[in-house]
């Protein structure tokens, strides 16, 4: 049994140069293969299927080392004399998609060209749920893997499914299986097509299990006494794949002049790439390294936007999730380090370098470039982002105090807060406000949200008291009557504590309602 790398594909080497599968020798092939089949095979061992010297599979080596296709790893133990030096498959080409799919358990896998396995999940599967469900579900578990592994769909330079029954592996199809008959001739091929480009191979599960089990028998020459032959086209259809993952590396390093020779070279070779363009943007941002300070909020307005609008769309596109986060984070930054020059005008409130350091992850020069405006804390925006800073910084605790003073100022700006809070205490009891507070139904009703978290979480009062003086709104007045109430009720005032009662309801009989429940 042969697993054949296929007649076509490519690979790209340190310097870009393209490899098609088809101009490469026999004995070139059956070095990929040999090597394919083994984890950091020897250059000894390679020459034994050759049945050739060994000086000419080191010069076999040598050449697929030239091209890009495989790579050292290094020594291997000693057996007695010199230590063999050992070759693999390069792991950067991109990475593997495996599932198995049985009759009650799948499992799918993202894997190294070796086969190495880099993230993995199982769970139970019932096949007769038909394809559409439990492929939807076997999709569903490769992209939180291909996360892990901080690879995009986009480095997938192929897939191989296994599934019970009988397969008719040039069309990918399952043929009349037994007990499954939603399943017949259905293409799991075209189906992942949606998602992915990589080429897609299916066969029987048994098969497949025998095909993992032989690669341990494949030194002794058993694998190929086998009664068929699969082929694995590993690098078919998959030569833009690699040559991209060849522009990414280098994007995600921030290398500017191997950037921009990996896109020359996926230009030249795949011109009709669907990614070609937006990865040519991103080559054109890291080649961008000026760090002149902006002058004016119009320039720094064109900058962000040309950020925001063009490259982060790109980077998404073309970048996995962590790698663009990482990405983008560095750009925003050197953006806020130009504009921070740049005084806070409110009518270009955007065009200011704290809500870049935020969009950064920059916290503290956040913080730093909020206090650096006057009266910051009377001002809605700079409020908001200070708030934000402080959440990411100090927590939910050490900011109650300055939340309120939102909720006052801004209950619009406290809404659009609530989401992005990492402690999912405020959204909590957000949600609980909104349920049992009887306001006009409108985003104003959270400025009362301060006082009302004091009817539900008293031993906040401490906290919350610490809000400065705003614009002495009716909310505000309400918190400061609930502080008041919490201290006489401890002292045991009672007269004071009715008269405060008749302020409060004054103020709003709803929130009075809530404090008098939990009476």
């Amino acid at each position: 049994m042969q697993r054949d790398l296929g007649q076509q594909g490519l690979a790209g080497s340190g310097d870009n140069t393209l490899v098609l599968w088809d101009k490469l020798s026999v004995d070139e092939t059956t070095v990929l293969q040999t090597i394919f089949w083994s984890a950091a095979v020897s250059r000894l061992a390679v020459a034994d299927p050759l049945a050739d010297s060994k000086s000419k599979a080191n010069s076999l080596i040598a050449s697929l080392l030239d091209q890009g296709l495989l790579e050292e790893t290094g020594l291997q133990g000693s057996i007695g004399g010199r230590r063999p030096e050992t070759v693999q498959l390069r792991q950067r080409l991109g990475v593997l998609i495996g599932a198995d799919l049985g009759a009650t358990r799948m499992d799918v896998a993202v894997m190294n060209p070796d086969v190495s396995v880099r993230a993995r999940i199982a769970e139970p599967a019932d096949m007769r749920r038909g394809p559409g469900v439990v492929l939807a579900r076997a999709r569903t578990l490769m992209r939180p893997l291909l996360t892990e592994s901080g690879v995009s769909p986009r480095q997938v330079i192929a897939i191989g499914f296994g599934v019970p029954g009988p397969v008719d592996f040039a069309s990918a199809q399952r043929v009349n299986p037994p007990l499954m008959p939603n399943w017949d001739s259905f293409s799991i091929r075209d189906y992942l097509r949606e998602e992915y480009a990589a080429p897609v191979f299916v066969d029987n599960d048994v098969k497949l299990m025998a095909l993992g089990e032989s690669q341990d028998l494949v030194a002794r020459d058993i694998v190929r006494d086998w009664g068929y032959c699969m082929q694995f086209d590993l690098f078919n259809d998959s030569q833009n794949v690699v040559l991209r993952n060849d522009v990414v590396h280098a994007l995600e390093r921030c290398d500017a002049e191997a950037a921009r020779s990996a896109c020359a070279s996926l230009r030249e070779k795949c011109p009709g790439d669907e990614q070609l363009d937006a990865l040519q943007l991103l080559v054109e941002a890291v080649a961008d390294r000026s760090d002149a300070r902006l002058q004016t909020h119009a320039a720094l307005h064109a900058a962000r936007h040309d950020l925001q609008d063009r490259f982060e769309p790109a980077a998404r596109r073309v970048l996995s999730n962590d790698s663009a986060t990482h990405w983008l984070r560095a750009r925003w930054q050197a953006l806020a380090q130009r504009a921070d020059l740049l005084a806070f005008d409110p009518n270009h409130a955007q065009d200011h370098a704290a809500p870049l350091y935020l969009r950064a992850g920059q916290w503290q020069a956040a913080a730093d470039a909020v206090a650096a405006i006057t009266s910051w804390r009377r001002i809605p925006t700079p409020l908001f982002w200070m708030v934000q800073a402080r959440l990411q910084l100090l927590g939910l605790q050490s900011s109650w105090a300055m939340l309120a003073e939102l909720a006052w100022l801004s209950p619009a700006r406290l809404d659009e807060l609530v989401p992005q809070a990492i402690d999912p205490t405020l959204g909590q009891l957000m949600h609980t406000f909104q349920a049992r507070f009887e306001g006009e139904g409108e985003v104003g009703d959270l400025a009362w949200f301060p006082a009302w978290l004091l009817t539900e979480r008293p031993g906040l009062v401490s906290l919350l008291s610490q809000a400065q003086a705003s614009q002495h709104s009716d909310p505000e007045k309400a918190m400061r009557v609930m502080v008041e109430l919490l201290g006489l009720e401890r002292q045991g005032r009672h007269h004071d504590v009715v008269a405060r009662r008749k302020t409060l309801r004054g103020l709003h009989a709803s929130l009075y309602a809530a404090y008098m429940a939990t009476r």
